[in-house]
């Protein structure tokens, strides 16, 4: 413990007394290790953090699978896997997609919701914090009028009543009870302020065996693995194949643990960036082993003469390693300065998908984790310099000063030029996956959508049951809607859809005829299923889609007109291929839920693709149908302005809307512009760190070329100023030096190459329009590498090459 303290303490004297070294180093390795923190933040709040349920890696996400992709679940098989699968202690259905409008207590309100079944919370084993639980009775149909409230609407809606429970409040023009209150922290799904009981009426369980969407979740029984209970979901699929031919022939099912199921493909994306920026403190490190190696080459005299006195090889090793942990401390230190800043950035340009996993923070884990990479970088960058330091064979040599000593001789250089090698190889390749991104992000935001997104503004409103149960009152309400928005100033036309594009809707559903002949089965199953959308007249135009051939939906298209479809170009080219799609018959399997019959009807015209999905997803073939034949309760209003600015129409849209049903709120009011950029946020944000941590190799790189070069231009001025001398000519002096200092960077940047081409097959599900191995790329950061290598070689051997030789030989 003496000799330890006796160490730090001359550690921490030769620090003080060269302050640029130790704030050079401390830098360097406050950037590494806070962007590793900071990036380890947001992989431990989405992968490695415990979810906030008891026991959680016992509760999996069962889902259906066709062709090896996960679907949600129809309510009849929901109830046949928990009645069937034996290996759950309990199991559960939501459906996500609920929406609730909170009347009576204020200012109408939208808000997020969902509709589960009885054993939600106790799969979960999370109870209510207030009240009680859904029990089997409240599935009931008619008797599921309850309602379980989340912390944050209990206070900011009801004051945090304590007699809330068995009030009754109006949720879509509807009474609903009060049963409990959820404790502060829970949310599942994500926004939900609220939940109700799912209730499967028999006419639900008998025909909705292929209506998917249904999310459900299940908690092992004590002694069941996930491995166990995926073999029982699929014999119980296998059996409902053979009862059930016609809708579950391709099905089966499986189970996923739920962390897995949450996180979803944001894993493979995290942990790229958690290696790439794992390269970054690579780079980190070997500059200030550079720094090191350097200072300890400028030591040889003073570690010879300590050798001669008596000291040992590992002293030397453990005084230097003494003060490369030092500086790792001091770097973490700043570190975490550094990635609390970045941790705050990072929760900022977060996407949806990512913020949802879980709240980012520098917590105990995180801490643990600096504190571990802390020393692992001390022991890492002071390793070589402290052998190499201790490798001192000719003492005698070491005392003399000579030339051979002040460069270090030939081992020295050999180490620098292995450590120049390996800083240009990992910056290459963090670079490459850059610039794979950047392409790709480039290709991404100038894909043509299909539509316009500017000077569009865009919000949703959803009809209660109860106010507008029958289908021309929909239509009627809307209707108005659009013609009172249409008169107002700023206006140039508005309209209306069900299935807003950029929004992650789908609604698809099995072809069940076409030109009158009823498809079988297997005939269904082959042809891809359309995307069905709603629309009012001059949604078309409103959004500048191009209508190819025909006409779009328009005024006509009413309740007493024959009904009329809108195809999309991929629609037209998959039902009728090679022939033309207008004046065909179209109709799929359901009514929307409406009773008006199958929805369908005849082609009218055929549109241009969009991608409605977003600009990096295939384009799906859709059905547009008039909403004057298919009313629906949802819509989506489309409004072109001749302004930018939204706000002030905003207020007169709510004033007109006030006018018509003061109950009926307008929410999630957006532009399609912001909706667009919603829609990329993910690879931007991918594209953006890891553009952040090509930047920071790049600076790092060539700050450690630049340094060893100028550091070894320095110390060999004498030997230049003798040749130079004895003749030779400034040219040749900088040829000889950049051309040493190039060597191990040419190396380097092959060896870079190589490795990248190696490492960014990665990065191809993150890429959009580029391949993982594009040459552009690859010659472009090579042309970029060897231009900064090159410079950073080129100022000391410049300043070299005029280097006077009557100064240099009286400098020694």
């Amino acid at each position: 413990m003496d000799r330890i303290l006796s160490d730090i303490r001359l550690a921490l004297r030769r620090l003080r007394r060269t302050p640029g070294f130790t704030l050079v180093a401390v830098l360097t390795l406050a950037l590494g290790i806070g962007a590793n923190t900071a990036i380890f933040s947001v992989v431990n709040a989405a992968l490695l953090r415990p979810l906030p349920y008891p026991d959680a890696q016992r509760i999996v996400q069962l889902y259906a699978t066709r062709d090896g992709d996960l679907s949600t679940v129809s309510p009849p098989d929901f109830t046949d896997w928990r009645e069937q699968a034996g290996v759950f202690k309990g199991v559960a259905a939501l459906n996500s997609g609920s929406d609730f409008t909170l009347t009576g207590t204020g200012a109408p309100e939208r808000m997020a919701g969902a509709q589960v079944t009885a054993d939600f919370f106790s799969v979960l084993e999370t109870p209510p914090a207030v009240g009680r639980g859904f029990t089997p009775s409240d599935e009931v149909v008619g008797q599921n009028k309850v309602v379980i409230l989340s912390y944050a609407l209990w206070q900011q809606r009801f004051g945090g009543r304590p007699d809330i429970t068995g009030q009754s409040i109006e949720i879509n023009r509807m009474r609903y009870t009060v049963v409990g209150v959820m404790p502060r922290d829970f949310e599942y799904p994500q926004g939900a302020k609220l939940w109700t009981p799912l209730a499967f009426t028999a006419e639900d369980l008998a025909t909705q065996r292929g209506a998917h969407y249904l999310f459900v979740i299940a908690r092992l029984r004590p002694g069941v693995s996930v491995e166990q209970a995926q073999a029982a979901m699929r014999a119980v699929s296998e059996r409902l194949a053979v009862q059930y031919p016609k809708t579950n022939k391709e099905w089966r099912a499986t189970a996923v643990p739920m962390r897995e199921a949450l996180v979803g493909d944001v894993r493979p994306a995290l942990l790229v960036l958690l290696g790439a920026v794992g390269l970054v403190l690579l780079i980190a490190c070997v500059n200030v082993a550079n720094l090191l190696l350097a200072r300890s080459m400028a030591r040889g005299r003073e570690l010879a003469i300590r050798t001669a006195l008596g000291a040992g090889r590992s002293a030397i090793v453990r005084g230097i390693l003494t003060e490369s942990v030092l500086l790792a401390v001091l770097g973490g230190a700043a570190g975490l300065v550094v990635a609390t800043w970045a941790t705050s950035a990072l929760v900022a340009l977060q996407p949806d998908a990512i913020r949802g996993l879980g709240p980012v923070s520098i917590d105990g884990t995180v801490l643990g984790f600096t504190i571990l990479l802390v020393l692992i970088t001390g022991f890492l960058f002071g390793l070589l310099p402290a052998l190499q330091a201790s490798s001192i064979a000719d003492v005698s040599g070491r005392l003399k000063e000579g030339s051979r000593s002040a460069t270090g001789g030939r081992e020295w250089w050999r180490a620098r030029g292995v450590l120049v090698g390996v800083e240009m190889a990992l910056a290459v390749m963090l670079l490459a996956g850059a610039g794979l991104l950047i392409r790709s992000f480039v290709r991404l935001v100038q894909t043509d959508p299909g539509f316009r997104t500017e000077h569009i503004l865009a919000f949703d409103l959803s009809l209660p049951d109860a106010s507008y149960p029958k289908p021309e009152q929909s239509d009627a309400f809307f209707t108005r809607l659009l013609t009172d928005v249409r008169a107002l100033p700023g206006v140039e036309d508005a309209s209306g859809i069900y299935g807003m594009p950029l929004t992650d809707f789908s609604y698809q559903i099995s072809v069940h005829s076409l030109d009158g002949r009823v498809l079988s089965s297997d005939e269904q199953d082959a042809l891809s299923s359309p995307q069905i959308r709603v629309v009012a007249p001059d949604y078309f135009d409103v959004l500048g889609i191009r209508t190819l051939r025909g006409r779009p939906i328009t005024d006509v298209d009413n309740a007493t007109a024959p009904r009329a479809v809108v195809v999309n170009e991929t629609a037209a080219r998959l039902y009728w291929p090679g022939e033309d799609a207008l004046g065909r018959e179209i109709t799929v399997g359901t009514s929307l839920g409406l009773d008006r019959g199958r929805a369908g009807g005849t082609v009218v015209g055929v549109v241009a693709d969009t991608k409605d999905f977003g600009p990096g997803e295939s384009t799906k073939p859709e059905l547009f149908l008039s909403h004057s034949q298919m009313p629906v309760t949802f819509m989506s209003i489309v409004v072109r302005t001749a302004s930018p600015n939204s706000d002030a129409l905003l207020s007169s849209i709510r004033e007109r809307l006030r006018a018509i049903d003061p109950n009926v709120p307008i929410y999630q009011a957006r532009t399609i512009d912001q909706l667009m950029g919603e829609s990329v946020a993910r690879p931007r944000f991918y594209m953006l760190l890891l553009g952040a941590f090509a930047l920071c190799a790049l600076v790092l790189a060539a700050i450690g070329i630049y340094g060893v070069m100028a550091y070894v231009v320095g110390q060999r001025t004498h030997e230049i100023g003798v040749r130079m001398a004895l003749g030779a000519r400034g040219t040749q002096v900088l040829r000889e030096v950049v051309a040493r200092g190039m060597r191990p960077a040419v190396v380097g940047l092959a060896a870079g190459l190589a490795g990248a081409l190696a490492l960014t097959g990665v990065l191809s599900k993150l890429l959009y329009g580029v391949s993982a191995t594009d040459p552009l790329t690859f010659i472009g950061v090579a042309i970029v590498l060897g231009a900064v290598a090159l410079l950073a070689n080129w100022i000391p051997a410049r300043r070299a090459a005029r280097v006077d030789p009557a100064i240099a030989l009286r400098s020694e």
